[in-house]
């Protein structure tokens, strides 16, 4: 099976649809207060808050009760600034922004000359943190690293709590649940807090990609971070039938970054079951027709223009050939020449064949005159089934001989599965008012 994966076009400034879609806000908000020193408000205090990774800067003025908004903060790392007259300047470093993150950030300014400054550098704290639902983050360190049985991310949801993986064995089709190309309406069969599986919507940056399943699973190393939020009481987080995954997406930087890997599987590596040993000793040719697994990746970031453009573009391919032997039941010699007269049922009684031309009534019922010898003639085969027979393989294996059941093995009956996705993601700053951002 082979896909193309791309993502749609985002923006965050024009909408390309005449129909509004839902969304779930995954950029974080900064809300607080800022004072003096006996705790009055200070109105017309500047705070800005810089990307340190970016050097983006967004800037907003409190009110006259003191209290400021800075709304729409992609995540990432933050300094926070407040410049008021007759006030030294107020500098805190460190804060960590995440997914959907809603932070109260309290401010008091010491009296003195702008040019003098006073710095703190502390994370936020539990207690700084407005977020009114049950969350689990799991940041762009732990997604990349941590071992993951198909590369998939939404492995992970697994560690939150409430979650359960629902998919319990390897589907007939194939189908697992743990590979990036397991998308689709039963992609990321999970439940969580208890709901349906399926009905928990996945956001990607901010666009939903369907409540029942997954449009798009991308490479792990290009995804910032994820969280599976139980909407205990945010309205923002509806259409939910247990929690919502919301996940973003790498930007770029003002520095250049890339990642190259290769994750393999193979009979080198993989350790053989005493039944596939010695299906090799007796035939060598299997040897190669074991499980092959090979899933490469790049991904590469950086500056278009410093502190105003930036790419992230990433690169997943999934190459996997895995055996699936099969047994089945195939028209035996006799049979496709029309001799039925050694064809046994499973109680080893004759399968009587009749002929459909002898079709008469008598009484209530119809009756046929079986074949003599339960033998079909010649003249009455039809050439199209002597020619389709042609294409059936022939019986290769003896397993019964009277009732000649499960008479062709297949093996190794190789599957195929290959996955080619691209990702691409540009980001602008127009003004400190409005940026605009498209994947």
């Amino acid at each position: 099976m082979v896909r193309l994966v791309a993502c749609s076009v985002l923006l965050g400034l024009v909408s390309v649809l005449a129909v509004p879609l839902p969304a779930q806000e995954f950029r974080a908000l900064v809300v607080g207060s800022v004072t003096d020193p006996s705790g009055a408000a200070v109105a017309g205090t500047t705070v800005t808050a810089t990307n340190t990774a970016t050097g983006v800067r967004v800037t907003t003025t409190s009110g006259l009760d003191g209290h400021f908004v800075l709304a729409q903060l992609p995540p990432g790392r933050y300094d926070l600034t407040a410049e008021a007259q007759g006030f030294r300047k107020y500098t805190r470093q460190g804060i960590t922004l995440n997914v959907g993150d809603k932070a109260n950030v309290e401010i008091r300014l010491e009296l003195g000359a702008l040019t003098e400054s006073v710095t703190v550098s502390a994370e936020l704290t539990g207690i700084e943190s407005s977020q009114t639902v049950l969350g689990q983050l799991l940041d762009t360190k732990t997604v990349s690293e941590l071992p993951i049985s198909g590369r998939s991310f939404a492995m992970l949801i697994q560690l939150s709590s409430g979650a359960v993986f629902t998919q319990k064995v390897f589907g007939p089709t194939g189908w697992s649940g743990t590979r990036q190309w397991e998308s689709g309406p039963y992609a990321a069969p999970f439940t969580i807090h208890g709901g349906r599986p399926h009905t928990s919507p996945f956001m990607l940056d901010g666009v939903p990609q369907g409540l029942s399943g997954v449009s798009y699973l991308p490479l792990v190393d290009a995804i910032e971070e994820f969280k599976v939020t139980a909407p205990t009481s945010d309205a923002s987080h509806g259409m939910s039938g247990g929690a919502v995954v919301n996940a973003t997406m790498k930007s770029g930087t003002n520095e250049f970054h890339g990642v190259l890997s290769h994750f393999l599987r193979n009979n080198i590596f993989d350790a053989n079951a005493t039944q596939t040993n010695r299906a090799v000793a007796h035939r060598p040719d299997l040897k190669r027709q074991q499980h092959q697994w090979n899933n490469f990746s790049a991904l590469v970031s950086g500056p278009i223009v410093k502190n105003k453009t930036f790419f992230s573009t990433n690169y997943d391919g999934f190459r996997q050939r895995a055996p699936f032997p099969l047994t089945v039941t195939l028209p035996s010699l006799e049979q496709r020449v029309g001799d039925f007269s050694k064809t046994l049922n499973a109680d080893r009684r004759l399968v009587e064949t009749y002929d459909p031309l002898t079709t008469r009534q008598v009484g209530a019922t119809f009756v046929r005159d079986p074949f003599p010898g339960n033998k079909l003639p010649a003249q009455r085969i039809s050439p199209i089934s002597l020619n389709i027979m042609k294409f059936i393989p022939l019986p290769n294996i003896i397993t019964d001989p009277v009732t000649q059941f499960n008479n062709f093995a297949a093996t190794p009956n190789v599957g195929k599965y290959g996955y080619n996705a691209w990702y691409v993601k540009v980001d602008h700053v127009w003004n400190e008012d409005h940026r605009t951002f498209a994947s």
